[in-house]
């Protein structure tokens, strides 16, 4: 019976996990933030993430709403991706001709900001001054990829490696450049110093410095825990970092070497005249599946003419950022200043978090934002298994309390029989949790409303999620007013019932499956609620204490109430019944005198 048990719990969570497979919308695998107009914006790339169909790449670009960006609008949404790098592209307005008048020129419009995001061989213009945003399309004048683009005095610059560097086994090039003067692309005949990868490829960023722009590449790693089409192209990145210098039109003579520097994804920014370096550090050695590493900043150094490698020093760690732990640790976090005010963007492929820096000090401001995506496969992953062993644990438990519910209906039922255990209770509301999760998904998906995962519905004091309460109230409410019990209590055969078992009223079903979401939240439950049912003497919750009912076992109070009716019955007179008559007998045969003797 045991290997029996374990079979099943190994195709319970087969099945389940199939099940969930293409619950999760997909994932996402690369953010680049920008500012137009004085406002920031954030594009987001992700996939459909559905394992065994055509996988498409899109993107779509959201800007905040609040302080904090905890409020996210989408300005650009679902764009056929993929989209390499995220710029500033300031319009300016052509010359005007030798014989225009005077009044013509200044008739000309202004110089409008746009965002441009670079794709391959082309790029797409946003302006998002205007709602919905406009858009126009470029042809790029050259054939390398562009993965990082850089503002420099009103300049818009794009960086890539030579066009065969992405073909295996090489991942070699050489940086060529391309320059935006705010009517179209140029590329500049420059070559730039040698990139060379390792065989998973490499990363490329840049940044805007007063001694120009430092380009950084470093090697990529894989960093896949579970399948690369379920939680998306985890990579980060690791060993030396290299830097080189441009300066307009130019190259510098040679690259730095920055060989100190913690295994992570990084982000490069400057922080007065200093040039820094964000971490999420991902240290194999240190950073179990479930465990964050933490965010480090480390200051890079001025480069010396004629030293090939400099060292950095860290400056700053993030400690609070291990405090998250979970089946996908964080892997990129970006950092982010305007209006004089520091952000960082974390992700873990799934969801994002918020950081600010408030008073010398990192803060968390946001977790999963409203209006961002999420694709919480973590919680997915995890439902399913808490499914799959719920299953299980129901079935043992319901088998176990439908045996004693029928052994107590053939014995005398006792007043304390009636009222339901704490474990038929916690069954029953299991399985209407599931009926109220699926509704709420379904209904979301139809609805279109923002994916919530299971687990973050049930925490309603830190993140409020009303269509799940709504769904909550109408789908409890509604049936134990209708029926005198919601589904839950029906297969594990209870009823709610008031006073006398009398029928709710709809005031009590609002009142108990109000207070009793409450009373449910996992903070509360093993504190007082858990308490109440065991050591009240009618296993009531506050819920039932204030609408006046009672839960109960529907077979045991109708068996208590016949048995209760037959006791109050009066008891019939006594009869003289006569013995049976035999019917072997001869004639005259059952006839009997006044005590019952033959004659």
């Amino acid at each position: 019976m045991i290997y029996q048990r374990f079979l099943l719990l190994i195709a319970l969570l087969l099945l389940t996990t199939v099940a969930l497979q293409g619950c999760a919308p997909g994932y996402y695998f690369s953010m680049h933030l920008e500012q137009a107009g004085g406002k920031p914006y954030m594009l987001v790339e992700y996939s459909n993430g559905h394992a065994g169909e055509r996988e498409e790449t899109y993107f779509s670009i959201y800007t905040p709403t609040s302080e904090n960006w905890d409020n996210w609008e989408t300005i650009v949404a679902d764009r056929l991706g993929p989209a390499y790098a995220l710029y500033l592209a300031t319009h300016r307005t052509p010359a005007a001709p030798e014989n225009a008048t005077a009044g013509a020129e200044k008739a000309a419009p202004p110089a409008r900001e746009r965002l441009g995001v670079l794709h391959e061989r082309r790029a797409t213009l946003f302006d998002v001054s205007q709602k919905p945003a406009t858009v126009d399309f470029e042809i790029l004048p050259f054939n390398w990829r562009a993965e990082t683009a850089v503002t420099q005095n009103g300049v818009t610059y794009a960086f890539g490696v030579t066009d065969n560097v992405y073909e295996p086994p090489g991942y070699e090039g050489k940086l060529k450049v391309a320059k935006f003067d705010g009517l179209k692309w140029e590329e500049l005949k420059i070559d730039g110093p040698v990139v060379k990868g390792n065989k998973y490829g490499f990363w490329l960023k840049s940044v805007e410095t007063s001694a120009g722009i430092r380009l950084f590449w470093r090697d990529y790693d894989l960093d896949t825990v579970i399948r690369p089409d379920w939680e998306g192209k985890r990579v980060v990145t690791t060993g030396p970092l290299r830097m080189a210098t441009f300066t307009g039109d130019a190259f510098g003579p040679s690259t730095v070497q920055i060989p100190n520097l913690p295994r992570g994804n990084a982000s490069p920014f400057v922080d007065g005249q200093t040039l820094k370096l964000l971490i999420q550090t991902r240290h194999k050695t240190e950073d179990a599946i479930s465990h964050n590493g933490p965010m480090e900043i480390w200051t890079l150094p001025a480069a010396e003419e004629g030293k090939p490698a400099v060292t950095a020093e860290k400056t700053e760690t993030i400690e609070a950022s291990r405090a998250k732990g979970g089946l996908l640790a964080y892997l990129f976090a970006q950092h982010f200043s305007i209006d004089n005010q520091q952000y960082i963007v974390r992700s873990n492929l799934q969801v994002i978090e918020i950081w600010k820096k408030a008073d010398g000090e990192w803060k968390k401001v946001a977790y999963k934002p409203r209006g961002l995506p999420v694709y919480d496969l973590e919680s997915v992953l995890l439902s399913g298994l808490a499914v799959s062993l719920g299953m299980i644990i129901f079935g043992a438990g319901l088998a176990y309390h439908r045996r004693k519910q029928a052994l107590a209906l053939i014995t005398k039922v006792r007043t304390v029989d009636l009222y339901a255990s704490v474990g038929l209770r916690s069954g029953a509301y299991a399985v209407d949790l599931a009926f109220i999760f699926g509704c709420t998904v379904v209904l979301g998906k139809v609805l279109g409303w923002s994916f919530v995962s299971p687990i973050q519905m049930l925490n309603f004091f830190q993140e409020p999620y009303w269509p799940f309460f709504v769904v909550y109230m109408i789908y409890l409410a509604g049936s134990e007013k209708a029926f005198g019990a919601s589904p839950g209590k029906f297969i594990m055969g209870l009823s709610v019932v008031m006073e006398g078992g009398k029928p709710l009223t709809l005031w009590a079903a609002l009142v108990r499956n109000f207070v009793g979401f409450f009373e449910r939240l996992p903070p509360v439950f093993p504190l007082v609620t858990l308490w109440m049912i065991i050591l009240g003497p009618r296993r009531q919750r506050l819920g039932d204490v204030l609408s006046r009912c009672f839960v109960v076992q529907k077979g045991a109070l109708e068996a208590y109430k016949k048995q209760h009716a037959q006791a109050a019955a009066p008891a019939a007179p006594e009869l003289d019944v006569l013995p049976p008559i035999d019917p072997w007998e001869g004639e005259g045969a059952g006839k009997r005198n006044k005590a019952g003797e033959r004659k």
